[in-house]
């Protein structure tokens, strides 16, 4: 339905770095680039930039982490510094209304917090996790093998008044390797991480645990609804995937750290199975969108907010969808220059 992007000489249309995308019911769309939510009308043309590089009122320093779109079409835009939060509350045209910011030791009293992606939910409540009591003890070096990290996923409340304990986070999947005294940590390809997703009416939030296939679907306030479940969900790599993992792996260290490239190539075991899924998305409707690892193309099963399977959806090849919602897929789509474009697709029930 829309493209926004290819071949843009203007500055405003060009994209370097996505960091995320929601399109509102009025066919707009808001795209997070840097510092900037600059808003697009339907037909793809820039409206106007909703946010600016700054430290005042309405403007944001670093990156956006999120963009979460509100009731009535608002738009949140997240930016975190120095672990604290702040909410920058947009018009659905782009213009400042308010700000937020997350008092630190009002939120500290209901964990300790640890280093995970936090998802901003359209009431401005946040899914966090916290840190393991290792972590929290400043344990030792975990020395070398398989590392994963378990830790409490958590719904804290937007006045930071009550916090519900959903699933658990195994961080990013990471083998060591002893390098004299210390410990370097490498990430395979093939290694599992944890996903979440919210959406539907009322708010569910969806959790898959890697590596088995286990969808989780809990209540903001903590209960768990149903676990959804595939038997062939983990599968054992294809030849062409271990050697694209092992092209993906070399490419890796010889661009971060090219003294390690062969220990890696020797040391580093290949999982035995692929992660059971790569991506977790919900719709505004709470269907459940959850994509199987395929090297060269983007698949997903399909459940309705009961949890029934609905179908394999394929997806034109180098999107990803980010934001569903109203019967529209909006994601990136990087093209053969490796270019980002922002693209909108319709989808019918």
């Amino acid at each position: 339905m829309l493209s926004i992007g290819a071949g843009a000489t203007d500055t405003i249309i060009q994209f370097g770095r996505i960091g995320d995308v929601v399109r509102l019911s009025n066919g707009h769309v808001v795209v997070a680039v840097g510092s900037d939510a600059r808003w697009f009308d339907a037909d793809g043309r820039h409206v106007r930039t909703g946010t600016r590089n700054g430290s005042g009122p309405g403007e944001i320093q670093g990156p956006i982490l999120s963009l979460t779109r509100m009731a009535g079409d608002s738009v949140a835009a997240t930016e975190m510094r120095g672990g604290q939060f702040k909410h920058v509350v947009l018009s659905p045209s782009g213009e400042f209304v308010r700000e937020t910011r997350v008092d630190p030791e009002k939120l500290g009293r209901l964990g300790d917090w640890g280093e995970c992606f936090v998802s901003v939910l359209p009431d401005l409540s946040m899914v966090r996790c916290e840190v393991t009591p290792s972590e929290r003890e400043g344990g030792p070096n975990p020395g070398p093998g398989l590392l994963r990290r378990l830790r409490r996923l958590v719904h804290v409340s937007s006045n930071l008044d009550a916090r519900h304990n959903l699933g658990y986070d195994i961080g990013l999947e990471q083998y060591g390797l002893n390098v004299g005294t210390s410990t370097y940590f490498v990430r395979h390809p093939f290694h599992a991480r944890t996903h979440v997703a919210y959406g539907g009416t009322p708010m569910r939030i969806a959790i898959v645990t890697n590596p088995p296939y286990a969808l989780e679907v809990w209540t903001a306030s903590g209960v768990l609804e149903r676990i959804i479940r595939r038997r062939d969900g983990r599968r054992s790599p294809s030849s062409i995937e271990l050697d694209w993992a092992r092209e993906q792996l070399i490419a890796s260290e010889r661009r971060y750290n090219p003294k390690m490239v062969d220990r890696v190539v020797t040391d580093v075991p290949t999982p035995d199975s692929l992660p059971a899924a790569v991506d977790l998305l919900m719709s505004s409707e709470g269907d459940i969108l959850l994509q199987r690892f395929h090297v060269d193309s983007t698949i997903f099963d399909v459940f309705d907010a009961r949890g029934a399977y609905v179908r394999e959806l394929r997806f034109p090849s180098g999107f990803r969808p980010l934001h569903i919602a109203d019967g529209y897929f909006t994601g990136i789509r990087v093209d053969v220059d490796d270019i980002p474009l922002v693209e909108v697709y319709q989808f019918r029930r």
